[in-house]
């Protein structure tokens, strides 16, 4: 398997040049990879987290390694045209209710529970970004 700057480029469709990176997402690309990498490297050796159902119930450990491979996934560097920051963050609706924004489509902000539960929609400008707990 080819790993590195080829498989991103591979991945991305970009061109590379003497081994440059040719895009700045390909250089978040690479973060998320690499965060991948690290957590999976981890799991593998861990009987908490290979006897786990899903990665967010490994070790204290795994579930570290996890959460930065996905902040490494939604990383600012990672953004595209209309893509709305708010998205995976908690948010509050024009009626006063709390829930994760999962997405934005439309003129039209799709929220969820905090703890699950059909997600309901709202005017996307209407959501507001709330604090996050600690």
């Amino acid at each position: 398997m080819r790993n590195g700057p080829a498989l991103r480029s591979a991945s991305l469709g970009r061109c590379f040049m003497n081994g440059r990176v040719a895009s700045s997402i390909a250089l978040a690309e690479g973060a998320m990879y690499d965060a991948y990498r690290e957590w999976l490297r981890h799991a593998e050796s861990c009987d908490g987290c290979r006897s786990a159902g899903k990665p967010s119930s490994g070790c204290e450990t795994g579930q570290a390694l996890w959460a930065t491979y996905r902040e490494a996934r939604i990383s600012p560097g990672r953004t595209r045209d209309g893509y709305d920051s708010r998205i995976g963050k908690r948010c509050r609706d024009p009626e006063g209710k709390i829930g994760i924004l999962t997405d934005v489509q439309g003129g039209t902000a799709y929220l969820r529970p905090e703890h699950g539960g059909r997600e309901w929609t709202v005017p996307a400008d209407q959501v507001a970004e709330e604090p996050q707990q600690p």
